[in-house]
């Protein structure tokens, strides 16, 4: 299970020559979603929207539950901002420094379980005199 990230393409007017904004301020909407298939969740998106979507990024989070727990914390930061359904107004900078957070605590939790099994191992393995 992951959570993914995806924004619509910026509208291009071929008819004014008008060209989208890809930069890292133009996109200041994101779809904020939980799925198995992230490319696949996007797929079925895409089916009757006008605008091309793009997955910006995932966070793969393993089971289920820790999918859905990660999701309704992120809906939760982000609530104030809510437009519709899943779809919140934040940036990019604002994805990328989320994503960065996880993976700090990710890090900060796999070094607590890391510690943890080092002190069982030491514990259950015995001294030889």
């Amino acid at each position: 299970m992951s959570i993914y990230f995806i924004y619509e393409q910026p509208e291009f007017n071929t008819k004014d020559f008008v060209t989208y904004d890809d930069s890292q301020d133009a996109i200041k909407e994101f779809k904020i979603g939980e799925s198995i298939n992230p490319i696949e969740r996007c797929k079925t998106l895409q089916t009757g929207n006008k605008r091309r979507l793009i997955i910006y990024k995932t966070v793969f989070c393993g089971t289920k539950p820790a999918a859905q727990t990660l999701e309704s914390t992120i809906h939760e930061r982000f609530k104030e901002r809510r437009l519709h359904g899943e779809w919140y107004t934040i940036s990019r900078q604002e994805v990328d420094m989320l994503i960065l957070e996880i993976e700090q605590l990710r890090e900060a939790e796999f070094a607590v379980a890391r510690q943890r099994y080092l002190e069982q191992q030491s514990l259950s393995i015995p001294e030889f005199k």
